[in-house]
């Protein structure tokens, strides 16, 4: 629950990038937002993205300004790129994560502003 010193309001800043590159390169298909672009979610696009995880630009961009307002370690930190159990990983568990560590000090997203 939230401290008593605790300020009623945060505000937090994240951002995440990405190379795109080939399937065959990328190994994986791109996914924004939740959506991959490999035809089951949206239309298949010829690009893959770059990443240890699924690469999820806005999931990743989000966890990191919750954990940025709450004053934690960054999303590579918690989730660092060189652990294996983590290759290929869909990025609602860093979500889930961080969520569950707001919500834990007793604070709730009350807008988030995404630019892509």
């Amino acid at each position: 629950r939230m401290a008593q010193y605790d300020p009623l309001v945060r505000i937090g800043h994240g951002y995440d990038i990405h190379a795109l590159a080939s399937m065959e390169e990328a190994g994986q298909p791109l996914v924004i937002g939740g959506v991959s672009f490999d035809g089951s979610d949206a239309p298949a696009y010829e690009k893959g993205c770059v990443a240890h995880s699924d690469g999820d630009v806005i999931y990743h961009s989000v966890v990191d300004a919750i954990l940025g307002a709450l004053s934690m370690p960054d999303i590579g930190q918690l989730f660092p790129d060189n652990d294996p159990r983590l290759k290929g990983s869909d990025s609602e568990i860093f979500m889930e994560e961080a969520y569950k560590r707001m919500s834990e000090r007793g604070y709730a997203i009350g807008n988030c502003d995404v630019t892509l």
